[in-house]
């Protein structure tokens, strides 16, 4: 069951991916989605938002990402480690 991101009544899926690459003194990284299509750019503020304190290459991650009109570049907004066994999931 994909894990659900919830604005006010309206849930939406989170896409599942694994960290390319993050460079913490840098505070930016990428993420590839377990489906493919375009990889998504992440910020250190990304984290900070949800919680997280770092990312570390190889990681999975479940992520909500919006695409920037001007540049058509990916932008990770929201993100949460993803479970690695189904007990977590309950």
């Amino acid at each position: 069951m994909p894990q659900l991101l919830v604005i006010g009544q309206t849930r939406h899926p989170l896409a599942a991916g694994i960290v390319e690459f993050y460079d913490s003194e840098k505070g930016l990284g990428f993420i590839r989605p377990d489906r493919g299509g375009k990889g998504a750019f992440v910020h250190v503020s990304a984290l900070a938002r949800c919680g997280m304190p770092d990312l570390i290459e190889g990681q999975k991650v479940s992520f909500d990402a919006e695409v920037d009109e001007r540049s058509g570049r990916t932008f990770v907004m929201r993100i949460n480690q993803r479970a690695t066994n189904t007990k977590a999931l309950r």
